[in-house]
């Protein structure tokens, strides 16, 4: 099993994007990894409900399958740390949009591959309003 692993943070302090891929049989490539990856962190809104349950953090593992032609398909949430339906809708509206990758290749041909995907969202504390002097 190989594993990549990186953080993608998004600088208006709404989304920590941790991405541990793992995969079985063949490999993404890690500039796939990362554009996936990327695509998520730049696309992923975090939903008022994440604010509303008063926790510092969601995770989501994700499954998803690389079609022959770069497509991805077949995403779905395998497990959760908590009930988020907001979240759980935005985070399959960005994998619906997800542009295609580079397929996996093995001896030339290309293949379908399966991937599971975990994703940590952080939910800052908000920070008070500063008051004019």
């Amino acid at each position: 099993m190989i594993t990549f692993k990186f953080i993608i943070m998004r600088y208006l302090g709404l989304i920590l994007f941790f991405c541990s891929v793992f995969l079985n049989a063949q490999s993404l490539d890690k500039g796939e990894i990362q554009k996936i990856s990327n695509f998520i962190g730049q696309n992923l809104n975090v939903p008022q409900q994440a604010f509303d349950l008063n926790i510092d953090r969601i995770q989501y593992n994700m499954s998803f399958v690389v079609e022959k032609d770069g497509k991805i398909s077949g995403y779905e949430i395998l497990s959760k740390n908590v009930d988020c339906p907001d979240c759980e809708t935005e985070i399959k509206r960005v994998f619906s949009i997800l542009p295609a990758i580079n397929p996996i290749l093995k001896d030339g041909d290309a293949i379908r591959a399966k991937y599971t995907l975990p994703i940590l969202i952080t939910i800052p504390e908000p920070q008070p309003e500063s008051l004019p002097l």
